[in-house]
């Protein structure tokens, strides 16, 4: 069988993070998310040189090793005290020696070009479907009001121009953009769950409200994406 490709391992272990969700309320992060990608970076640092996986995602061919390629720091925003913070940390490169290529490990708390970390988007994609009447913009939004970056960056050129951020026209001060949200229902609700655990006590994913769609491409979008947060299997 061949190795589970990165989206395939983002998809493990929704369920778990969707269950915890307090749909009422912007998923705000403790400092457990720093502390894990702070882990993940000594980790790399200390025993980095195995590789967890058994066949390349490239050319699903069994090596005898990987090829460590380095590392790549990566920029992860986390929703804390009402605002979206940056933290960075690193994420492990290796080259395959049959096809020559490279590929990134993903951890638990990063999906594939995303910035921001897993809890903060099952959290608000969450709450969008959990919630009938609630818009895109309420959903990134607490009592009302923008989910900011912070106004004085040293260096603010890491969220201009990226698709998840917006300048909010009140203040015109970056802002996590109700569109990001849009984009990370499409995204979730096309990777696949391996080796879903049981959902036996779990609901059917059920019909999404009318109120969050206007085509039926996107009406299956959001039910295949409430499927595989909530760890449907059926």
């Amino acid at each position: 069988m061949s190795e589970p490709s990165s989206q395939d391992r983002a998809a493990k272990g929704l369920r778990h993070d969707f269950c915890e969700n307090d749909p009422e309320k912007v998923p705000m992060s403790d400092e457990r998310t720093k502390a894990a990608i702070a882990d993940h970076d000594r980790a790399l640092a200390r025993d980095g040189r195995v590789c967890p996986y058994r066949s390349c995602p490239c050319c699903h061919g069994v090596p005898k090793r990987f090829a460590r390629n380095g590392t790549r720091e990566r920029v992860f925003l986390v929703l804390t005290e009402e605002m979206v913070c940056r933290t960075t940390g690193h994420l492990a490169r290796w080259k395959c020696p049959l096809c020559k290529k490279t590929f990134t490990v993903y951890p638990d708390f990063a999906l594939p070009y995303k910035r921001y970390t897993r809890q903060e988007i099952i959290g608000l994609c969450e709450r969008y479907l959990n919630l009938e009447w609630t818009t895109y913009r309420d959903a990134v939004s607490d009592n009302g009001m923008p989910l900011f970056y912070p106004e004085k960056e040293a260096d603010p050129s890491w969220w201009k121009n990226a698709s998840e951020d917006e300048v909010d026209p009140d203040t015109d001060a970056p802002a996590l953009s109700h569109t990001a949200l849009y984009r990370w229902l499409t995204t979730l609700a096309s990777l696949d769950c391996v080796n879903p655990t049981s959902t036996e006590t779990l609901p059917s994913a059920g019909p999404v409200s009318p109120n969050k769609f206007r085509s039926e491409e996107r009406r299956q979008i959001l039910e295949a994406c409430l499927k595989l947060l909530r760890g449907d299997s059926s």
